[in-house]
């Protein structure tokens, strides 16, 4: 069968589908959705340095920033003298789901990412600290972003807790 001769089968087969972009490492959104495409795209490659996390298209260099500060989290719970060791677990299971919401490709869960966050900061100084210095990476700014309103409000704060929240703000 030539590549030219349209059967029956064929036509079955076919389907239009609008992107609304393809990135040079392969990332596919569809209908405003990331979609997994098995192949290989074609195109300028010269960006083969990138890759997506929490829903946001990026360099390794700062996904390593990212995951970084992350295991400073989690070395700073292992590390807080000031909690027990059950409060302890409790912040493990916290971290474990912040990383997964910051570190997956997709988009993360704007209730999910904002109540790890929130719960992790109220643990001990030192977990505080480093969750301040997470929200700090510039790719922690764009993951919340995407995340939504709820994680916006929180990277918000911790950037500057004296300003009024969105709600009350004058600007």
């Amino acid at each position: 069968m030539s590549p030219n001769n349209d059967t029956n089968q064929d036509k079955d087969r076919r389907m239009h589908v609008e992107i609304g972009h393809v990135s040079a490492s392969g990332h596919v959104v569809v209908a405003g959705q990331d979609a997994n495409v098995s192949g290989n795209t074609q195109g300028d490659s010269a960006q083969g340095n990138s890759v997506t996390v929490g829903g946001v298209e990026t360099t390794t260099d700062q996904a390593d920033e990212l995951k970084q500060a992350i295991k400073q989290v989690e070395k700073a719970i292992d590390e807080e003298d000031t909690i027990d060791e059950g409060t302890k677990e409790a912040a493990r299971h916290n971290a474990q789901v912040l990383r997964t919401q910051m570190t997956s490709p997709a988009k993360p869960n704007d209730h999910l990412l904002t109540q790890a966050a929130e719960q992790l900061y109220k643990y001990g100084p030192k977990i505080a600290g480093t969750i301040v210095s997470l929200f700090m990476t510039p790719l922690a700014g764009e993951i919340v972003n995407v995340a939504g309103t709820r994680a916006l409000e929180f990277y918000r704060k911790l950037r500057n807790p004296d300003a009024h929240t969105p709600a009350t703000s004058t600007e």
